[in-house]
């Protein structure tokens, strides 16, 4: 982006129209209390700053995984769990980049970093990570096909999250 009227012209015209949806989604996905606002203007000032350094060729999906990032950003600072109804909830924001684009080497390489933290988690843990977050089954599903309560199904998710996350804050 070149200059100041350009970039803003840009931000008008691809971010902020998404912001009520990315409001509800993150209430939806978050159990962020009041700092929605932060998270969102957060992700707002992030965006920006990266439109002055390179094009953003999937601003939604750019915008939705920083929002992502700085939720559990915001989470882990103030000490908080994520909501039961993230853990339920199987809306996915689609991110498909174009091969050879830049926003293609970055997925390539966020994708190989989660391979990694999911590879540490412990076996248990990480085979339930997976029948959740890769596969797509249910608490309860899962808790079935392993013989183990749904209370065990959420423990572990639980861990596995923070794990992944304490990862990726070492990366």
């Amino acid at each position: 982006m070149k200059d100041l009227k350009e970039r803003g012209s840009w931000f008008t015209e691809e971010i902020l129209p998404h912001e009520e949806r990315l409001r509800k989604w993150l209430r939806s996905q978050f159990d962020l209390r009041d700092g929605v606002d932060d998270v969102v203007q957060e992700a707002f000032m992030q965006v920006y700053k990266a439109s002055e350094k390179r094009p953003i060729t999937n601003p939604k999906a750019y915008l939705y995984s920083i929002a992502r990032n700085a939720s559990y950003k915001k989470l882990k600072k103030d000490a908080m769990l994520v909501s039961e109804s993230f853990e339920e909830s199987s809306t996915v924001v689609p991110f498909e980049p174009s091969k050879g684009s830049d926003d293609w080497v970055i997925y390539q390489e966020e994708v190989g970093m989660l391979r990694d933290a999911i590879q540490r988690l412990p076996k248990k843990c990480r085979k339930i990570f997976v029948m959740r977050r890769i596969q797509g089954l249910s608490h309860a599903e899962i808790a079935e096909r392993l013989g183990i309560s749904v209370n065990t199904v959420s423990a572990q998710l639980t861990i596995g999250l923070r794990k992944c996350a304490q990862f990726f804050e070492k990366v």
